[in-house]
């Protein structure tokens, strides 16, 4: 997908010691749902050192009518879930939610397979919608398909 080389793309320009961001697939979360094997998910991921950074950006493709892009920004400082829909749909950040913090506990157990420092805090995390209203006001809305 064209998200997917444009993520590695600006990934690579901003891969200096002071950029503490993993940029993630789109095919991520689906792996996810699918329940891939471990070594599947590890040799998609393991280039943007995820396990080392505080925030991680998950760009996550809606198959509805329309089809269009959403994005969830997880903070690791603060144990926040930032959610980002356009269309301010909100009935599927309710599954997203689940399945995304499935997809940080995955990650983070297989990274710790590797690397017996990476540290494994589940609890009290936050889930913060960041839109309520649709931002899309005329029948000429831009969306990613």
């Amino acid at each position: 997908m064209c998200i997917n080389g444009c993520a590695a793309l600006l990934y690579s320009q901003l891969k200096v010691p002071t950029v503490d961001c993993a940029i993630l697939s789109t095919y991520d979360l689906p792996r996810i749902r699918n329940n891939a094997p471990d070594e599947l998910i590890w040799r998609n991921t393991s280039w943007t050192c995820y396990w080392e950074k505080n925030v991680w950006i998950l760009p996550i493709h809606r198959p509805s009518d329309v089809g269009h892009w959403v994005i969830c920004i997880i903070y690791f400082r603060t144990k926040e879930l930032h959610l980002f829909d356009s269309l301010a749909e909100q009935e599927p950040w309710e599954n997203d939610g689940k399945d995304i913090m499935k997809l940080i506990e995955r990650f983070l157990t297989i990274a710790r397979q590797r690397h017996s420092d990476v540290q494994i805090d589940l609890g009290g995390w936050q889930t913060r919608v960041l839109n309520v209203g649709s931002m899309a006001h005329t029948s000429q809305h831009y969306l990613l398909t």
